[in-house]
């Protein structure tokens, strides 16, 4: 009965991490790939053939932080998932099998490896370049409403906003 609990228990997690919007990325205690979702997939462009059985240093999952440094060794949050116990949240770039960078919010999670032994990690990664797309275009209706539609000058508020930003800068 163990045993078909066990595959129960794996059936169920292959559904949910399957059925999310966001990808997901399990490595082994040894930082091999044992799961790759389809939305990790959509998300960077490899496909788990590519991802499985490959380690979280390969070029499936290369993570930059905000500045668009790669994290490898000791910046990697999956490392340090692994080696910590600890849990990691950042928002910062994934490399596209295309080459591109994709702008996301990646967490990793320490879990029990199997049978409770060791220790695994799960990735999750959130595309926000819609995200990102939105609030561009936010900002660009905001300087559009600060313009005078007549005469095409900038109005008091525009002015304002200006200087305001050079102020900051």
């Amino acid at each position: 009965r163990r045993k078909e609990a066990m595959v129960e228990r794996e059936t169920f997690l292959d559904l949910l991490l399957g059925s999310l919007f966001d990808g997901a990325f399990l490595v082994d205690g040894k930082g091999i790939g044992t799961y790759w979702s389809p939305a990790a997939q959509q998300i960077v462009g490899f496909s788990d053939e590519d991802a499985l059985g490959q380690t979280y240093r390969g070029d499936v999952l290369k993570i930059f932080d905000e500045d668009g440094r790669l994290l490898a060794d000791e910046g990697n949050p999956i490392r340090a998932s692994l080696r910590d116990g600890e849990r990691f949240d950042l928002v910062g770039f994934l490399r596209h099998q295309q080459g591109h960078l994709v702008p996301v919010r990646l967490r990793t999670v320490p879990l029990p490896g199997p049978g409770g032994k060791g220790r695994q990690v799960v990735t999750i990664f959130s595309d926000l370049s819609e995200h990102l797309a939105c609030r561009r275009e936010r900002d660009d209706l905001k300087d559009q409403a600060l313009i005078d539609i007549d005469s095409g000058a900038a109005s008091r508020g525009r002015a304002e906003l200006t200087s305001s930003r050079a102020f900051q800068s």
